[in-house]
């Protein structure tokens, strides 16, 4: 089975649609911070995928 990491970090969005969309495609699907995987690399190598989505800072508000 085809692994995903989706990142998720402060300001993004659509996290959530990206996981629904590769579970929806058959993946094992995963997501985590930036900062728990930059404290755990391995994760990384484990995963056949990187999604990173985007997003705005904190959103599209003033």
């Amino acid at each position: 089975m085809v692994k995903a990491l989706i990142l998720r970090g402060p300001g993004t969005n659509c996290d959530m649609e990206t996981v629904y969309a590769f579970k929806l495609a058959g993946a094992e699907v995963e997501s985590v911070f930036i900062d728990t995987l930059l404290k755990n690399k391995a994760k990384l190598f484990e995963s056949n995928i990187l999604a990173i989505p985007g997003g705005f800072t904190y959103g599209d508000d003033l």
